[in-house]
């Protein structure tokens, strides 16, 4: 796989969702000649529940009235061309006309592998956070753990030299991270989905195009989600001699909040420690 980016719409499921979405929007406009191509604007909705990780338009309800045209019908004719044209996204209509566009596990899989590997860009803004210190130490936590993870062999990593600010720490093996079993995600528990959901949402905000990001509160809530998944989601021990595929994934996990703390601190202007 090639290495992309992270601060990056190439790396953003929102705008990968949206591209598709606009595309599929295009040709059910191209198929009805009649109709006017009135202006509009795409916005999606993130949302983690128990069916998975979505994003949510509301396309069909938007243009109902415009086309004369109830939006269930627009809402499936929409998704007709979607699954057409990107396999990322389940595509599923929720009455009275919602599309909703729900991660596959084989993307999900792919996206979190493609972060574990991604470089980190130099810093390019400047912040007035007062106190970004919980931030900061969820970093260092997450380094601690690669580098004991590192040490006794459960992932060998690339790191950051103790003076380099812009690299961060990168899987070399197991690669890929046993991300997946049996076709479908291996970390399900509450902590592991808030913690996916919240960088997933925080990777959208990094994207170029989002220009009101806040990155503070996406970087707080992160922190916190991570606290959370390290509280609950045990790596060592029992875990990691019972199933060590799990282990890794947890690992995984903790690379790729790192990677993303590190980049919503640089977007901030902070600092980024590897220890405290």
């Amino acid at each position: 796989m090639n290495q992309k980016i992270l601060c990056s719409t190439e790396t953003s499921l929102k705008y990968s969702a949206l591209r598709g979405l606009d595309t599929a929007f295009s040709i059910y406009i191209d198929s009805k000649k009649s109709l006017l191509r009135n202006s509009y604007k795409s916005s999606l909705y993130f949302s983690e529940n128990n069916i998975g990780y979505l994003y949510i338009s509301g396309l069909a309800l938007q243009h109902s009235k415009s086309h004369n045209l109830p939006p269930l019908e627009i809402a499936h004719a929409i998704a007709s061309h979607l699954i057409t044209i990107q396999n990322d996204f389940d595509v599923l209509i929720v009455a009275p006309g919602w599309i909703h566009l729900r991660l596959t596990d084989l993307t999900l899989s792919n996206w979190l592998q493609n972060i574990a590997v991604s470089p980190v860009p130099q810093p390019s803004t400047t912040t007035n956070a007062s106190n970004l210190f919980p931030i900061q130490y969820a970093h260092a936590r997450c380094c601690s753990l690669l580098r004991l993870a590192h040490l006794d062999g459960s992932l060998l990593l690339i790191q950051p030299l103790p003076d380099d600010n812009a690299v961060s720490w990168r899987v070399i093996s197991p690669n890929p991270i046993p991300w997946l079993d049996s076709a479908q995600i291996r970390l399900k528990t509450t902590a592991e989905s808030r913690l996916i959901a919240k960088l997933i949402q925080a990777v959208d905000d990094l994207a170029p195009l989002n220009a009101c990001a806040n990155f503070e509160l996406a970087a707080r809530e992160v922190s916190q989600a991570f606290e959370i998944f390290w509280s609950c989601c045990h790596i060592w021990g029992e875990v990691k001699i019972n199933s060590l595929p799990l282990a890794q994934a947890r690992l995984g996990l903790v690379l790729v909040t790192q990677t993303v703390l590190r980049s919503l601190l640089h977007r901030l202007g902070a600092i980024a420690p590897l220890e405290l």
